[in-house]
């Protein structure tokens, strides 16, 4: 065994841990776990655990559905929401003659990257993670705090606290109680898009099990209450070379790369919705009136497009960067941190140039909008699912084989929501049985 996993082999037999849980992403990006006695963690490194392919909606038919899943240590995670002599690790998924899993959500952002590192560019990304702490049936809030309140009940900052402690090393910058009752705002500090990636899996999945833990449901649900702010995972991120920050320009402004980068994700924007936005439920919260982005633009310190720039942080060499508001918790962290990434590098590549829109979108009327260019994005998952279907760029980011996969998956999910509730125009203006029973609780 190499002398890295002799290391992690004697943490755990430090930490009495006798089990690990080896969790990988599906299509959806949902948890899918394998449980290896630390006595197979050898052989599960050097050869994979094997799993059924076939049974993961949108990974292989039944006749090519071997596969195998090895732990990466580089994730391990000591986990108390777990039973005692429980770790979790991020696996990484393999074809039984050792090929990547072409349809694995992390090796897609893996290849991503190596794209970019050739073209010798880094990307740091930080996210802000809003989500519900709810409780009953049908749910409602936990609490009536607001933003930045001092939460009456005092769960909400405990759970926060309690995931700091346990992702010591994850740099969460701060958390706080967001606009909307029950909901709450986690920031993790900018780091390489892997690391972000494979944090946010994990900090979803240990949210969900800790607040079962004390009786509430941590949901990741765009919006599950109408009449209140949704929630976002909003996408902090900036573009390196060596180290320079290529987004900074001057105290006034973002760089002419930075405006490209900006300028692809904006491109793109209708076909990354399903994507960044992936559910039924996300185009409930892309609405207006609550903050969420709806409106294609750019701007400084100007929540109403999709695309702010911090002004603040303009005249900073080091935190210049863009935030990306239209992605929802909802999102496989995988899949999205790639398609953005591309998305911008195109923009680069191609020397998009667009124009900041300072003013509030929302106020405009749709005649105004069209004046200056400015696009609304898709309106359900119907319409973004077209758009995706129609962009070449994230066919070829996502491998042809994902890409038709998963938007195979979309469709039928926006079917079987049609064929339940009736329409989109009758049900757009609340929130359905359906939605809870397919989005609370993943």
């Amino acid at each position: 065994m190499p002398e890295t996993n002799k290391t992690v082999k004697d943490i755990l037999e430090k930490q009495g841990i006798k089990y690990l849980r080896v969790v990988a992403s599906d299509l959806a990006g949902q948890p899918r776990v394998v449980t290896i006695h630390k006595n197979s963690l050898e052989e599960a490194i050097e050869e994979g655990a094997g799993i059924d392919g076939s049974s993961v909606p949108g990974f292989t038919e039944i006749e090519e559905s071997d596969l195998v899943i090895k732990p990466d240590l580089n994730t391990l995670v000591i986990a108390p929401w777990d039973s005692p002599g429980v770790a979790w690790v991020i696996g990484d998924l393999y074809k039984y003659n050792g090929e990547p899993f072409e349809k694995d959500p992390r090796f897609v952002l893996k290849n991503t990257l190596k794209k970019i590192n050739k073209m010798g560019f880094k990307v740091l990304m930080g996210i802000e993670l809003e989500f519900f702490l709810t409780t009953g049936e049908p749910p409602k809030p936990l609490d009536n705090g607001f933003y930045y309140s001092a939460e009456p009940t005092r769960i909400g900052d405990e759970l926060c606290r309690k995931m700091g402690e346990l992702f010591d090393s994850y740099n969460v910058v701060k958390h706080h109680h967001e606009v909307a009752p029950g909901q709450y705002e986690f920031t993790l500090e900018a780091t390489d898009p892997l690391t972000m990636a494979d944090r946010l899996f994990l900090v979803k999945i240990a949210f969900k099990f800790m607040a079962k833990e004390r009786g509430i449901t941590a949901t990741f649900m765009a919006k599950p209450f109408w009449g209140i702010n949704g929630s976002g995972a909003h996408v902090h991120l900036s573009l390196w070379k060596g180290n320079k920050n290529l987004f900074y320009e001057n105290k006034e402004q973002i760089s002419k790369i930075a405006i490209n980068f900006a300028s692809g994700i904006l491109e793109h924007a209708r076909a990354l919705s399903a994507i960044v936005a992936p559910t039924v439920n996300s185009y409930k919260r892309l609405v207006p009136g609550y903050e969420a982005p709806v409106y294609i633009a750019w701007a400084y310190g100007n929540r109403s497009a999709i695309i702010r720039v911090p002004a603040h942080l303009v005249k900073n060499k080091i935190e210049a960067h863009i935030e990306y508001r239209h992605p929802d918790p909802s999102l496989n962290p995988y899949l999205a941190l790639s398609s953005i990434i591309i998305a911008g590098i195109n923009g680069i590549e191609k020397k998009l140039e667009s124009k900041p829109v300072n003013v509030n979108l929302y106020h405009l009327s749709t005649t105004e909008r069209e004046k200056i260019g400015v696009k609304a994005l898709p309106i359900n998952l119907e319409e973004a699912i077209k758009d995706l279907s129609q962009d070449t760029l994230i066919k070829i980011t996502l491998g042809e084989a994902l890409y038709k996969s998963f938007i195979d998956l979309k469709k039928r999910e926006y079917d079987d929501y049609i064929s339940s509730v009736g329409s989109w125009e009758s049900t757009k203006y609340t929130i359905t049985d359906w939605e809870y029973k397919r989005y609370l609780n993943i």
